[in-house]
């Protein structure tokens, strides 16, 4: 490795791993993505105890009202408003229902005393339904267990068809997997791929890269901020995942919820459904090179221009493809076999985003193997021309000042030998 090259490297991580905005993120954002596990868990299990209290006028006198342990009901005597709000205030009731006399035609009432807690609502309308099934059974001689019954769930099993036989499918999975992949890919290039953009223009802007060109090659600046960056994503994700598990650990999440556990432990199954070796490969691979193809297409931008709205012209254009292939990631989901996922995941400028989808469905269903060797053949040979076009860029573009540059300018510093 050329040790110029690898000094910029080395510089560039360095400057960036300890910089104040990338501890200060790396130390929030397991917080957040652990806040999403924790948080729904923490919620269920500390929901509110309270028990309510609700004060019932049956003028049928035909209902029964089952208590539990959120709410509790009790029968009072007087149909008076006046009344019941003063029992309400010296007995604590939460609320006062009223029932009509005809169940069938006639419509229940419930007075509230706050709007502040909307959960009694739900607990009453849910008793009262109870009450007015049980009303029915009796009155039409129906049994509560015949009806249970009748309206029992189907079970059904899907299962899918093998070499080795049938066994369970797991497109719940797959599909959780491919967008998780697609989404993780698209942040990836826009952030990090802008992140080496402000990187090449906060030095042209400060004539810093004037002092660097004059001991380096521009060919050796851009290899070595893109690959820098890219060692700092990498950084990143590994503290993120490792913190993440570590706070998710710390916090007893498998012993405070058991359902939570279990969903894991099937989606754990499932994966071994999934050829998960050939699909991290993938995403690997594609991660890679769709970073340093968009990345080095940043990196050119930011040399060729002085200020960051000069760049946006250049950008959109530049974002378009990737943009497309989130657009049409849910049909491609939903159709990975089809005509729409084969192109866009052949095109190397949406291969990075659709690849990895269609992998997710298994290669052999989705994704013929043709198909994918030609896919990473042809990411291959655009990242290769790519690089090799943006480092002309490059090397004209870090000293060009004073004039915005159009398309034209790009294309004659491709050309220039």
């Amino acid at each position: 490795m050329n040790s110029k090259w690898w000094l910029i490297l080395k510089r560039e991580y360095l400057f960036r791993v300890k910089k104040k905005s990338f501890i200060l993120i790396t130390l929030i954002m397991p917080i957040l993505l652990a806040s999403f596990v924790v948080l729904p868990v923490y919620l269920m299990n500390n929901a509110n105890k309270k028990t309510y209290k609700v004060a019932v006028f049956d003028a049928s006198n035909s209902l029964t009202f089952s208590d539990t342990k959120e709410i509790k009901f009790e029968q009072v005597g007087t149909n008076n408003m006046e009344q019941l709000k003063t029992q309400s205030e010296k007995k604590d009731y939460d609320a006062v229902l009223q029932v009509p006399k005809d169940l069938d035609h006639g419509e229940a009432v419930l007075y509230l005393l706050s709007d502040k807690d909307v959960k009694i609502t739900d607990l009453v309308r849910s008793a009262y339904q109870q009450a007015i099934e049980q009303y029915r059974f009796k009155k039409y001689n129906v049994k509560p267990q015949l009806l249970a019954q009748i309206k029992a769930p189907a079970k059904l099993s899907v299962l899918k068809w093998t070499e080795k036989g049938a066994t369970k499918s797991s497109v719940g999975v797959r599909i959780i997997l491919a967008t998780f992949g697609a989404v993780l890919l698209y942040f990836f290039m826009f952030l990090y791929g802008g992140l080496a953009m402000r990187s090449v223009m906060e030095e042209k802007v400060n004539r810093v890269v004037e002092l660097i060109v004059s001991s380096v090659r521009p060919i050796e600046l851009m290899f070595g901020k893109i690959l820098a960056i890219l060692f700092v994503a990498l950084t990143q994700f590994v503290l993120w995942g490792v913190l993440t598990f570590l706070i998710i650990k710390s916090l007893g999440i498998s012993e405070q919820n058991s359902s939570f556990m279990v969903q894991v432990n099937q989606a754990l199954q499932m994966l071994k459904h999934v050829n998960i070796g050939l699909w991290i490969f993938s995403f690997l691979f594609f991660f890679l090179t769709g970073y340093l193809l968009y990345g080095s297409w940043f990196a050119a931008i930011g040399s060729a221009v002085d200020v960051e709205t000069d760049a946006q012209q250049f950008v959109f254009p530049l974002t378009l493809p990737i943009i497309f292939a989130i657009i049409f990631m849910q049909p491609i989901i939903f159709n990975p076999d089809g005509q729409l996922a084969f192109w866009l995941s052949i095109i190397p400028f949406t291969s990075p985003i659709i690849m990895p989808v269609r992998i997710s469905f298994g290669i052999g269903e989705a994704v013929m193997w043709w198909e994918y060797i030609l896919s990473l053949i042809l990411m291959i040979l655009t990242v290769w021309g790519s690089l090799w076009a943006t480092a002309k860029i490059f090397r004209m573009g870090i000293l060009f000042y004073g004039k915005r540059p159009s398309y034209k300018d790009l294309w004659k510093w491709i050309k220039q030998k």
